[in-house]
């Protein structure tokens, strides 16, 4: 593959971080990446937006190097291979981390991109009750995790019971995706399904993926809805749906780094109350009230 870069209009700085390769950033962050026991899966979707950016922009070229020209080349190129904007967008996205964590400024700025999306609707909780029964052990516990507390699906799978603070009913995660530590309440029906001691999941990213096909096909579940990443988008729709909550406060209890200028920020301050407790009973309510009929 043809490697470029411009030279034109680059900035010289004179630290150490200037240095900085597409090589080593990559390195940097996939040391990041297993330091917070993110799952394989997160590790090979990295892996291969590295792959494309070193492909097409050079794996030594130092990010000092990279201008406007190197990004309008790297689109143009990355479009006539068939790549759709939301792929290069992500990609560019991730080249930015590199800048941020090496502090440095960069010179280049990422154009308005026309995206289109397709969402995907969240099962009615009935449905989601079937899953619910049709899971059983570890492979509960992981939708769980996701349905009633929001987490991510990595998230679910590398939390402990060190993490776990069974008086309080909390639950404290770091080394989210935004760097950021966060905590979110957990129901008497989740509390009820952690283990004392050891990974929350007590199984394997593979077989949590395989259990969920097979339990998501007899429960009559579309094949995309095929992990425990299901219920975080339950969990945020169920809250606004039934609960009333806005679109901002579920962000905010996400943990979404930017979800926009009306974000409740004395959430986290206030840890669990007034909000995210009552969130969390809401969800729990309606899968208890889906588990009955």
């Amino acid at each position: 593959m043809r490697h470029f870069h411009s030279s034109g209009g680059r900035v010289t700085r004179s630290n150490a971080s200037s240095n900085v390769t597409i090589q080593k950033a990559e390195s940097d962050y996939t040391v990041r990446l297993a330091e917070r026991g993110s799952p394989e899966t997160t590790l090979r979707y990295y892996t291969a937006k590295w792959a494309a950016l070193k492909a097409y922009i050079g794996a030594t070229v130092p990010l000092s190097h990279i201008t406007q020209e190197t990004i309008s080349k790297y689109i143009t190129m990355r479009r006539d291979g068939g790549v759709c904007n939301k792929t290069i967008k992500a990609e560019l996205a991730l080249l930015d981390r590199a800048y941020r964590h090496a502090e440095m400024q960069r010179d280049w700025r990422v154009p308005v991109f026309r995206i289109e999306e397709h969402p995907r609707m969240a099962p009615p909780p009935a449905v989601v009750a079937r899953l619910w029964k049709e899971l059983q052990g570890p492979y509960r516990t992981a939708l769980g995790l996701c349905l009633l507390t929001g987490m991510r699906a990595s998230e679910a799978l590398r939390a402990t019971a060190d993490d776990v603070d069974r008086d309080r009913a909390t639950l404290r995660m770091t080394g989210r995706k935004t760097n950021d530590s966060h905590t979110v309440a957990l129901c008497p029906t989740l509390l009820m399904l952690l283990p004392q001691q050891g990974k929350l999941v007590a199984a394997e990213e593979s077989a949590v993926r395989s259990a969920f096909v097979r339990a998501s096909k007899r429960a009559g579940i579309r094949p995309v809805w095929s992990g425990p990443g299901l219920g975080r988008h339950c969990f945020a729709t169920y809250a606004v749906g039934y609960g009333g909550y806005y679109t901002e406060q579920v962000a905010d209890a996400l943990g979404h780094a930017r979800p926009g200028i009306a974000t409740l920020r004395y959430v986290h301050a206030q840890a669990i109350e007034p909000l995210l407790r009552p969130m969390s009973a809401c969800v729990e309510r309606v899968l208890l009230a889906a588990l009955g009929d």
